[in-house]
């Protein structure tokens, strides 16, 4: 579109009470001049009436999820959150049976099964008597066993106790027995494991387990640095130490305020674990399996591919947007220069 409006001129006027501009125009001029602003106007309407499509569009579907988002959550908190925790413990118990039969030497299915029912009812008694969590208390037993000691000869107890004579919760439990399970599978002591790891969850294991071994704490030391303590002999030595320094510890942590909400939570997981058990847990996995069954037949297609049609439908809308301003963008740069010229 040509610019007739550069054609404008403007008088320079001097009289008494000073200068005075004046513009000079033709009528054919002005004629364009409106033209010009008729035709710039057209297509800010256009863009306004694409705007305004898309905006009511996606305020009504903005709405519509945010609607349907508060009415989820509402129904999460007055009728989901129970029976959530009670499926996230029982998933969590069916987790451990299935990880502790994976542990098992037994030869067959059924000797693994009682193994695993063997260890998770040792699991859950400690879990009643001492200040840790279910997960932290699995993950030990778990640690033990895989650095080849037995778990339920003492040996756990015993790490236990120690860990609570000093006041460690479940993250120095979970510390202490990375640094015995490291050791183990090293097959010698190492100093980075015995002071810079357990020494940190427990603060006299290096020197329990030299006064063990019936060596000064030099002795000990320049016994590693050189890789000649067994690692086997030496961490047995060590928690039968620990078993002797710390009787009874956990359970007098136990008679603490912190103590006594452990035991709370405790019970809490175990009266859930009930509730799953009596046949709701079975239920849910049953009901979730067929949920996904559905996801491969043809409804399910047939949905997604409606809810992609919407996705493409607002997407298509910001398109038309985008495309009127760039088919008007020229009458609105010409308006941009009107309004420069004339203020």
């Amino acid at each position: 579109m040509s610019n007739t409006l550069d054609n404008i001129g403007y008088n320079l006027i001097l009289d008494d009470s000073g200068f005075r501009v004046t513009a000079q125009a033709t009528a054919a001029q002005l004629k364009a001049l409106e033209a010009q602003f008729a035709s710039t106007g057209q297509g800010v309407a256009a863009i306004e009436a694409k705007i305004n499509s898309a905006g009511v569009t996606f305020h009504q579907w903005v709405t519509s999820i945010g609607a349907v988002k508060f009415a989820l959550m509402d129904l999460d908190s007055v009728f989901l959150a129970l029976p959530k925790a009670v499926l996230e413990t029982s998933g969590e118990l069916e987790k451990l049976g299935v990880v502790l039969k994976g542990l098992s030497s037994a030869a067959d299915d059924a000797g693994r099964s009682a193994d695993a029912a063997l260890g998770k009812a040792f699991i859950l008694n400690l879990e009643q008597n001492v200040p840790f969590k279910l997960q932290s208390l699995t993950d030990t037993f778990v640690k033990l066993r895989t650095g080849g000691i037995d778990p339920m000869n003492g040996s756990m107890e015993a790490l236990l106790n120690q860990v609570a004579k000093y006041g460690g919760g479940s993250e120095q439990l979970k510390s202490a027995a990375l640094a015995i399970q490291q050791m183990a599978g090293k097959g010698v002591v190492s100093l980075q494991e015995l002071r810079m790891q357990l020494s940190q969850a427990i603060p006299n294991a290096a020197q329990m387990m030299a006064d063990s071994m019936g060596m000064s704490m030099a002795d000990l030391t320049k016994a590693i640095s050189k890789g000649t303590i067994a690692s086997g002999t030496a961490i047995k030595k060590m928690l039968g130490a620990f078993e002797i320094d710390s009787m009874g510890a956990a359970a007098e942590q136990m008679q603490t305020w912190m103590g006594t909400l452990e035991k709370l939570n405790t019970k809490w997981d175990l009266f859930k674990a009930d509730v799953g058990d009596a046949g709701f847990f079975k239920a849910a996995k049953d009901e979730l399996n067929s949920i996904m069954e559905l996801f491969g037949t043809p409804d399910a297609k047939n949905w997604a591919q409606g809810l992609s049609n919407e996705f493409t439908s607002l997407v298509g809308l910001f398109h038309s947007v985008r495309t009127e301003i760039q088919a008007y963008l020229p009458e609105i740069v010409e308006l941009g220069k009107v309004v420069l010229a004339v203020f």
